[in-house]
């Protein structure tokens, strides 16, 4: 959850500088929520 949390964060953060970069770290935090719940 912590993790999700932060990368939510900078994800505005992140916006700024590129969508690409923002794109790569969603899908990591995705994976490693799914990877918990399940």
């Amino acid at each position: 959850m912590i993790l999700a949390f932060a990368s939510k964060n900078h994800l505005g953060l992140n916006s700024d500088i590129g969508s690409d970069i923002v794109n790569s770290e969603y899908i990591t935090v995705a994976e490693v929520e799914d990877g918990k719940s399940f």
